[in-house]
């Protein structure tokens, strides 16, 4: 059982937000100390002065945030209801899941028997690979785009019976209300055996189309930009 007034990363969010929206002027700055020092205690990945990535932050608040609704639910459901569920709430969406998660489906083609197996699994973000020069757009295309598995990466078909060369893709299946992308701009350099930092350019515009499985019959959804992380350094 929580203890009555325990602090977690959502009362600190939302005392942060209550600050906000009831400050008296309209611009000036705040200082999260009871949400930061809350941060620290839970992950040790940000109890240290280092530079963090703001996507594995943002993914932890989502994903903290989720379970401490999920445990109040628990703790004030009817205890009918919570015999019922045998205590189990992790099916139960929030409104975390309602605003950021979506759906993809992962397929793969045997190429020597042409049979498809698909699994769908849950997102709250898309991590996308980029290239010199392109755009948002192109590196959502690219992330739909079909791969070859061969050599060691071989498939296991369960029609063959055995490891075959196939073809895998990710498509998206449900979009979310609020669509996170992250571009992944570090890569793994066998040469040199390190991550190097892509500073490539990526344009990306204000308003974005994006496909899903089913947009022939239910069209595009569109998107306007709201807001962009940049880590400098």
């Amino acid at each position: 059982m929580r203890q009555e007034n325990e602090t977690t990363i959502l009362t600190c969010v939302s005392s942060l937000y209550r600050e906000i929206s009831t400050h008296k002027n309209r611009t000036g700055t705040l200082q999260p100390r009871e949400f930061v020092a809350k941060l620290r205690q839970e992950n040790d990945l940000f109890n240290n002065p280092q530079h963090q990535d703001a996507q594995e932050f943002l993914n932890f608040l989502l994903n903290q945030i989720s379970d401490d609704l999920r445990r109040d639910e628990a703790e004030n459901c009817e205890p009918k209801k919570k015999k019922q569920n045998n205590g189990n709430h992790e099916d139960s969406k929030t409104w975390i899941q309602n605003i950021f998660e979506g759906v993809l489906t992962s397929e793969t083609q045997c190429l020597r028997c042409e049979n498809t197996t698909r699994r769908d699994e849950k997102f709250l973000d898309l991590s996308l690979d980029i290239e010199q020069n392109s755009s948002l757009t192109h590196c959502l295309r690219s992330f739909s785009s079909r791969s070859l598995l061969n050599k060691g990466d071989k498939y296991e078909c369960s029609e063959c019976c055995c490891k075959q060369e196939a073809h895998k893709r990710m498509r998206i299946k449900e979009l979310p209300v609020v669509l996170v992308l992250h571009m992944k701009r570090f890569k793994y350099v066998e040469k040199f055996r390190e991550y190097r930092k892509l500073c490539y350019r990526v344009s990306f515009p204000f308003h974005l189309k994006v496909e899903t499985i089913e947009s022939a019959e239910n069209g595009e959804r569109d998107y306007h930009l709201f807001a962009v992380i940049v880590h400098i350094g």
